[in-house]
């Protein structure tokens, strides 16, 4: 546990990884907590985030740290801004979108940790800190094949066609 409290990064610092028009980067992962959590900070680009999903092995919470956005979860769906406190339990379909004109923030906590793994099979290595690229095609097929390793159900947006 002594590399847990020696663990200690200045903003920017981190893995970092492009996935569904956001910018993920790793501020604690489970190899580093013992399996008890991951942080992930974000940078979501207007009008991008993940489809709708269930995780079926962890909660996921939601702290906004500037933009707004839309947040579903389970039949709830709720406009959310910089302060709010989102939690996205196990065995709930949650989702969300930034609906601000510019980028926004948020810190996402997994717990327990391990999930941030998908992120880093499923995304792009971000070599800048900078607004992610558009969505690469083929993601969506690739969080299919993914999610069952991950206990994760994804939702198929309307209008997507896989194959």
């Amino acid at each position: 546990m002594d590399s847990i409290l020696q663990k200690a990064l200045q903003k920017d610092e981190g893995d970092a990884y492009w996935v569904f028009g956001e910018l993920y980067t790793m501020k604690i992962t489970a190899a580093e907590t013992g399996g008890a959590l991951a942080v992930v900070e974000t940078v979501t680009s207007p009008q991008s985030g993940p489809p709708l999903h269930t995780h079926s092995r962890e909660d996921e919470s939601f702290y906004i740290l500037d933009g707004r956005f839309l947040f579903t979860v389970g039949d709830q769906t709720f406009e959310v801004g910089p302060g709010s406190f989102v939690f996205g339990p196990r065995g709930v379909q949650h989702g969300y979108r930034n609906i601000s004109a510019l980028p926004a923030h948020k810190l996402v906590m997994i717990t327990p940790g391990g999930f941030e793994n998908f992120l880093r099979e499923i995304g792009e290595r971000a070599t800048q800190r900078i607004a992610p690229p558009p969505h690469r095609s083929g993601i969506i097929e690739k969080g299919m094949e993914l999610s069952a390793k991950y206990g994760l159900r994804i939702q198929i947006p309307d209008g997507i066609a896989l194959g």
